[in-house]
C-alpha cells in the first residue's frame, strides 16, 4: 500500500520511551499481578508525506502482528483493533484487541496472552490499516523491540537455569520444592527440597545423592525418640571436606547441604545442639534431658552412640560385652579437676580404676576413695599431783624382828611371823597415803557416716 509506506521515526521512538514506561508498571505490580499490555503510539503518512485523516479525526481497523524476523519469518502472536487516528497520530494499547489466526496451511490459532510472544530473543512489530477501497498492505519495515517488553516474560519464568562457572544470589524460600518423608535407610535421589525423617522404630541413614548439578536438600528429625538421623555424604564424596556423617539426635534438628559440584556437600545451614559430645551436665531433673545420657554407669551398644564411645574409650571401664561401652557412674559422687602436675591432688598416682579396664593414677576417670588428711591434737595440762595411802587396823600383823637383851648387848631373834607371841617389839598403829590427781582433759568421739561439704543433689548427664 504505497499510501502508507512507513510508520515514522516519532513511532518508533514512542514505542521504546512508552514500553519503557510500561515496564515500570509490571515492576511496581509484580507483588499483585503483571500487566500484560504494551503502551504503544505511532504516526502514519501516505506516500507524500501527508498525515492520514489531516483535516478531521477517522477511525481505521488496524492489525498488529509480532514477528520472529525482521522480514519473512513467522507471525508469533497478532490482534487487531479499531484505533481512532488523528492528523496521522494514534495511540493503541497492544493486548486489548481481538485475537487474529496466525499462521497457515491448516495451522492457524490465535494467541492468548501477549507475555508468550516474548519467548524468542528476536521480535519485531508489524502494522497493516485497513483503509476503504485499497488493499490492506503491512507497513514497512517493522519495527524492532527493544528490552523492555521482554520484562513480560519474568512473570512467567519457568526455571532459573545457573550457568557453569557462575555465582549468584538465590532465596530459596520463594522457590517451591517438593518434600519427602521416610522411616528407613535410603539413598536420596535428590528431587525432594525437604526430607522429613521418622526414625521411631530404628536408626535411619539418608544418604546424600550423587550429583553433577547443584542441589540443596534439608534434613530433618521429626520423631522424639533417642534413635538418631544419620545423613553420610555420597560414595566418594565429602560434607564440608570430610567423609564424617552428620547425626540428627533431637525431635526438630535439622541440617540444610548444598552440593557445590561433583560429589561435595557443604553445609548451609543447621539447627543442631553444638554442645560438644561428652560434656558433662548438673540437671535439675530426676529425667534426663533429650541428647544426653544419664551417668549412672549403663552399657549401651557401641553401634548406637558411635561419637561419645569416641570420646569415653575406656577411661571408664571395659564392659564384658564388647559391643557395648560404659557410662560413667556418677551417682552419689563429687567430681574432681584432673590435677595435670599441679600438685594439689597429694594422691594422684594412687588414684584406682572404680571398674574393670578404667583408668588409673592421674587420668580421667579414675577413682580416689574418701580420706582424713593426717593432723595432730595439742593438750592443754594445768598440773597435778599424786599421793598414796596404806592403813594398818588392830588385828592385823605385819612382820616384825624379835629384839633380846643378853651377853651384854641387845640382840635379836630372826624374823618370826607370829600373831600370837608377846615378845620383841610392836609397832601398832600407822599409816602410809597416795592421793590421786586428775587434769579434767578428756578427749571423746564425733562425727558421722562420712566427711562432706554441704551439698545438694542433681542428676549428673553426659551429651551423646
Amino acid at each position: 500500500m504505497k499510501s502508507l509506506q512507513r510508520l515514522s521515526h516519532l513511532a518508533a521512538r514512542s514505542l521504546a520511551v512508552l514500553a519503557a514506561a510500561s515496564l515500570f508498571a509490571v515492576t511496581h505490580l509484580q507483588a499483585q499481578s503483571v500487566p500484560e499490555f504494551i503502551d504503544y503510539q505511532g504516526r502514519v503518512v501516505d506516500g507524500n508525506g501527508a498525515p492520514l485523516a489531516a483535516a478531521t479525526p477517522g477511525n481505521f481497523e488496524m492489525e498488529f502482528r509480532i514477528w520472529d524476523a525482521t522480514t519473512g519469518g513467522a507471525v508469533v502472536w497478532a490482534e487487531k483493533q479499531l484505533v481512532t487516528v488523528n492528523n496521522g497520530q494514534f495511540s493503541v494499547r497492544l493486548g486489548e484487541g481481538q485475537g487474529i489466526l496466525v499462521g497457515g496451511g491448516g495451522r492457524e490459532g490465535a494467541v492468548s496472552d501477549l507475555k508468550s510472544a516474548f519467548n524468542g530473543s528476536s521480535r519485531h512489530l508489524g502494522v497493516t490499516v485497513s483503509i476503504p477501497g485499497q488493499a490492506p498492505g503491512e507497513i514497512t519495515p517493522r519495527l524492532t523491540f527493544l528490552s523492555a517488553p521482554f520484562a513480560l516474560k519474568a512473570a512467567s519464568a519457568s526455571s532459573v537455569v545457573q550457568a557453569a562457572g557462575t555465582t549468584s544470589n538465590l532465596t530459596v524460600g520463594s522457590i517451591s520444592y517438593t518434600s519427602q518423608s521416610i522411616n528407613s535407610n535410603l539413598a536420596v535421589d535428590g528431587n525432594s527440597r525437604t526430607v522429613l525423617v521418622d526414625s521411631a522404630a530404628t536408626p535411619v541413614t539418608a544418604t546424600l545423592p550423587l550429583s553433577g548439578a547443584q542441589k540443596e536438600i534439608l534434613f530433618a528429625k521429626t520423631d522424639s525418640t533417642t534413635n538418631q538421623v544419620v545423613v553420610s555424604p555420597p560414595a566418594g564424596g565429602t560434607i564440608n571436606g570430610s567423609t564424617a556423617s552428620i547425626r540428627l539426635k533431637v525431635k526438630g534438628e535439622s541440617v540444610t547441604l548444598q552440593n557445590i559440584g561433583g560429589n561435595a556437600w557443604w553445609i548451609v545451614n543447621e539447627n543442631r545442639d553444638k554442645t560438644p559430645v561428652g560434656t558433662i551436665i548438673a540437671y535439675s531433673s530426676a529425667s534426663v534431658p533429650a541428647g544426653y545420657l544419664a551417668c549412672d554407669g549403663s552399657q549401651p551398644a557401641r553401634a548406637t552412640y558411635p561419637e561419645l564411645v569416641a570420646v569415653l574409650g575406656t577411661n571408664w571401664g571395659v564392659p564384658g560385652n564388647v559391643n557395648n561401652f560404659r557410662v560413667p557412674d556418677l551417682r552419689g559422687s563429687f567430681l574432681r579437676g584432673r590435677d595435670g602436675g599441679r600438685g594439689l591432688d597429694d594422691a594422684r598416682g594412687s588414684r584406682t580404676a572404680d571398674f574393670v579396664g578404667a583408668a588409673t593414677g592421674d587420668n580421667i576417670g579414675s577413682y580416689q576413695h574418701d580420706e582424713f588428711r593426717s593432723h595432730g591434737h595439742g593438750v592443754n595440762d594445768p598440773g597435778h599431783g599424786h599421793g598414796a595411802s596404806v592403813n594398818r587396823t588392830a588385828n592385823t600383823y605385819i612382820r616384825y624382828r624379835n629384839f633380846v637383851t643378853g651377853g651384854g648387848g641387845r640382840g635379836y631373834n630372826p624374823d618370826v611371823e607370829d600373831g600370837t607371841s608377846t615378845s620383841g617389839i610392836y609397832e601398832n598403829n600407822y599409816s602410809v597415803s597416795i592421793s590421786t590427781g586428775f587434769t579434767g582433759i578428756s578427749i571423746q568421739g564425733a562425727g558421722g557416716a562420712e566427711t562432706r561439704p554441704d551439698n545438694y543433689n542433681v542428676n549428673y548427664c553426659i551429651k551423646y
